[in-house]
């Protein structure tokens, strides 16, 4: 999946998809395909399991703020399917 995709499945902003800095920061799992950049998405979720398990072991906990018309990237992540 490219990065428009798998952004759009996850529904987590699309920048974390195609910035540099934040993909290695975060160390989402991706494949280079020449120039192109490519998740899968089974590896993204897993990814995803692994962040939320291990915010919740630091304490980290994602409050939902109603009234917020946005909401941070720790949020969309704790609001994915694990």
């Amino acid at each position: 999946m490219d990065a428009r995709e798998i952004s759009y499945v996850t529904a987590l902003p699309l920048y974390v998809f195609t910035q540099k800095q934040v993909r290695e920061a975060l160390g989402i799992p991706h494949r280079r395909v020449e120039k192109l950049i490519r998740f899968d998405y089974d590896e993204v979720i897993a990814w995803v399991k692994r962040w939320s398990q291990e915010a919740e072991e630091q304490g980290i906990h994602a409050q939902i703020d109603p009234g917020e018309q946005r909401r941070s990237l720790q949020q969309a992540l704790a609001a994915l399917p694990v």
